[in-house]
Parts: structure tokens; sequence; C-alpha cells
């Protein structure tokens, strides 16, 4: 007869180790709100106001750009409170950023292969694949192991 030992909770070392992708994800879409806002605002803007859109078409356009803008800081600051926090109390809005973050991938990456191309002209959804490949690896503390 083998007698095996209980399984036993993960260490607060185990948990730290496994918060890493956490933090590259959030690392990661930092760099991809401030090439968004820095880079791509005066990149995009200036066209937009000269293509000689329709003044409905053209406000939504703008409306969405700072919408996107507003999404791309709201992702990497939901992660930084996911990972401070740690605990599982925090999976679903890890699962929210995470969905973000795959929908962006999807429909870019679709929108890019329906043309016949892979990376061009939506490229931009490679930044969102570490994320989206990294998040489902996080692991999380108890949140009954903090109140206990």
């Amino acid at each position: 007869m083998t007698v095996t030992a209980p399984p036993t909770a993960p260490t607060t070392s185990d948990l730290k180790s496994r918060r890493w992708p956490l933090w590259v994800s959030f690392a990661t879409l930092v760099a991809t709100a401030a090439i968004h806002i820095f880079v791509g605002t005066p990149e995009m803007l200036p066209p937009l106001d000269s293509a000689g859109l329709a003044p409905e078409v053209h406000f939504v356009m703008i409306a969405l750009w700072h919408l996107t803008s507003v999404l791309l800081v709201l992702l990497p600051a939901a992660l930084w409170w996911v990972a401070r926090e740690g605990t599982t109390a925090s999976r679903p809005l890890l699962a929210f950023v995470w969905l973000i973050c795959l929908a962006f991938v999807v429909i870019m990456a679709g929108l890019d292969f329906s043309t016949g191309a892979l990376f061009t002209p939506l490229i931009q959804w490679v930044l969102f694949v570490p994320a989206a490949v990294l998040l489902p690896l996080a692991r999380l503390r108890s949140a009954a192991s903090v109140l206990g």
C-alpha cells in the first residue's frame, strides 16, 4: 500500500513566480498604449482631418480613435491592479482583459488575412499576442489564503 501526501497549497514563491505573465503583459500593453497615443495619433488624425469625410463619419472616426486610446490605457491599468492584488478575486478582471486582447488579435488579424496579407495593413494586432498567450498562464493566490 502506497501512501501519498495530501496535495499542498502552492507556496507564496510559487504564486509569485507565476505572476510574471501579468507583468510582461502589463509592460507590452503599456508600450502598445504609448505607441497608439504618441505615434499613431499624429500619424493618423491629420489624414482623417483632410480626407473630406462627411462630418458625421469624421467625428465617429475621431471618437473611435480616442475611445480606443482610453481602452488601451485601461487595459494595463487593470493588469497592474490584478498583479498587485494577486488573488483569485481578480480573475474576472483578468479574464476581461484577456478577452479584449484576444478580440484585438482575432479582429485585426482577420482583417489582414482577408486582404491576403499577413502583416499589413493592420500589423498592430501582433502587439496583443503576448497578452493573449501569456495571461492564461498567470496564477493568482486564493482570496481565502489572504484572509486566513
